[in-house]
C-alpha cells in the first residue's frame, strides 16, 4: 500500500497523515506497519499510529501499546489509553484502570474518559469514584461525567455533589450528566444550584 510506504518518509507530516489515512481503511494487514511506527522519533507519528492501531482493533496491537504505556512521554501513554479504550475488550480494562494513577493528569484524565464509556463504566465505577478526590480538575471533570453513564444511586448523590465542586467544568459536567437522568430526586438540586 503507498501508505504503509508513506510510513517510513523523511517527512513527519507526511508519516502522521499516512499513519491516520491507514486507521480509516480499517485494514488488518497495515497493523505491523503501524506497530512499527509505534517506534518513530516524532510524537506526532507515535499518536497517529496508536490512534490509528485502536480504530483497527486488532489483538496484535495490544501488547505494543501496553509497552507504550510505559516507555514514552505523556502523550504517547496518552494516545496508548486512547487507542486500547477503542478495543472494549474486557482485557484491557485492568490496564486502563492502573492509567487512573499515572503521574500525568491529562493521561489520567483520559483513562477516566475511557472508562466511562461501554462497556467499561458498570465495571470501573469503584476505580472512578476513587479519581473524584483527585487533585486535577480534568480528572474530576471526566470522573463525574463518566458517572453520569451509570445509573445506581451512589452516582446521582456523588454527581449532587459534585455540584459544588471548586471547578466550573467539573459543576457543568454534573450539572449536564443529572440533566439527563430521568430521576424526580435530581430536580431540587439542579434548581438549587442555579437559583
Amino acid at each position: 500500500s503507498e501508505f504503509i510506504q508513506k510510513l517510513t518518509h523523511d517527512d513527519y507530516r507526511v508519516r502522521s497523515a499516512a499513519a491516520n489515512r491507514l486507521g480509516t481503511l480499517r485494514d488488518r494487514s497495515v497493523v505491523p506497519g503501524l506497530v512499527a511506527a509505534l517506534q518513530d522519533t516524532h510524537s506526532f507519528v507515535i499518536e497517529a499510529a496508536a490512534k490509528a492501531l485502536g480504530h483497527i482493533g486488532d489483538s496484535a496491537a495490544i501488547a505494543p501499546l501496553i509497552e507504550m504505556l510505559e516507555t514514552l512521554n505523556h502523550l504517547g501513554r496518552h494516545a496508548a489509553v486512547e487507542a486500547l479504550g477503542e478495543w472494549g475488550d474486557s482485557s484491557t480494562l485492568p490496564i486502563l484502570v492502573a492509567m487512573l494513577g499515572d503521574e500525568d493528569e491529562h493521561v489520567r484524565s483520559r483513562a477516566a474518559s475511557v472508562l466511562g464509556k461501554a462497556p467499561f463504566v458498570d465495571r470501573a465505577v469503584r476505580q472512578l469514584l476513587a479519581c473524584l478526590a483527585d487533585d486535577a480538575a480534568t480528572v474530576r471533570s471526566e470522573v463525574v461525567s463518566a458517572l453520569g453513564r451509570v445509573t445506581s444511586p451512589i452516582s446521582l448523590q456523588l454527581l449532587i455533589t459534585a455540584l459544588r465542586d471548586a471547578d466550573t467544568n467539573t459543576r457543568i459536567a454534573a450539572a449536564r450528566a443529572l440533566g439527563k437522568r430521568s430521576d424526580a430526586d435530581v430536580i431540587d438540586p439542579l434548581l438549587g444550584h442555579f437559583l
